[in-house]
């Protein structure tokens, strides 16, 4: 599992159960005292990404927000040994899944009724914002939302952003984002889903590992990227364009 990470050891690895096994579809175990609804169908075991020494920058960043008890959404964290074989690699970070597998787990929305999106700029313009991936559902609300943006300073169309967007939520993931000067964000780690057909979309606070200037260039710096032509994904021209509404 993980992208550059993969390189690094001890690998970290995505634990799924599928039914055409012989199982359920979800994990008889729950390993995280903290959420609500533990029914898992994955978990990761995370080496710690791109901040691969202490291994636990992102857990231990993302387990302030959730005793902070700021409205959004985050990743459980547990620490576990790990062995292979009966070796043992060290000391891992067991965590809940950010993709569609978060929303059965927190919420019990299932595949068929989630809509998933994330946005990824090694993945380029898909034609609904620069780096737009839907990997899930349908982009219906997800389209309404960035017309409505458009004329998000009129209180019609703020007031149906509300509907299909937890604001809040949103308004949290980037405060909390930019006072942690996360420089991997916004050009990727941007996933967000709902329930289908009137959910309202919610994201998850995932890949903390390059906060606070670690591994940070000056072109990496989250303020400028949202000053930037260049850089200016699906999510940043969302915000500029909700800022607009003096009540956001």
């Amino acid at each position: 599992s993980g992208r550059y990470s993969r390189a690094f050891q001890p690998h970290s690895l995505k634990v799924e159960v599928k039914k055409k096994y012989g199982y359920e579809n979800y994990l008889p175990f729950t390993p995280f005292s903290d959420k609500p609804y533990n029914k898992y169908k994955a978990l990761k075991i995370r080496n710690g990404g791109n901040s691969n020494q202490a291994r636990f920058r992102d857990a231990a960043l993302q387990q302030v927000v959730i005793r902070s008890g700021v409205n959004l959404e985050c990743q459980s964290y547990q620490p576990v040994h790990q062995y292979v074989n009966g070796i043992y690699k060290g000391v891992l970070n067991f965590r809940e899944p950010n993709n569609k597998d978060y929303a059965f787990a927190n919420y019990g929305i299932d595949d068929e009724e989630v809509d998933f999106f994330k946005v990824d700029h090694n993945n380029g313009d898909t034609g609904h914002g620069y780096g737009y991936i839907q990997s899930q559902g349908t982009a219906d609300a997800w389209d309404e939302w960035l017309r409505l943006s458009k004329t998000a300073d009129n209180e019609d169309s703020y007031n149906r952003i509300c509907q299909l967007v937890d604001v809040e939520e949103f308004a949290n993931l980037m405060a909390i984002e930019f006072l942690l000067y996360n420089s991997d964000w916004p050009r990727n780690n941007v996933k967000v889903f709902r329930r289908q057909p009137d959910g309202q979309f919610r994201f998850i606070l995932f890949d903390l590992d390059n906060i606070l200037g670690y591994g940070a260039s000056a072109s990496d710096n989250p303020f400028t990227v949202f000053d930037s032509e260049e850089y200016r994904t699906v999510i940043v021209t969302l915000f500029h364009d909700m800022l607009k509404n003096a009540r956001f």
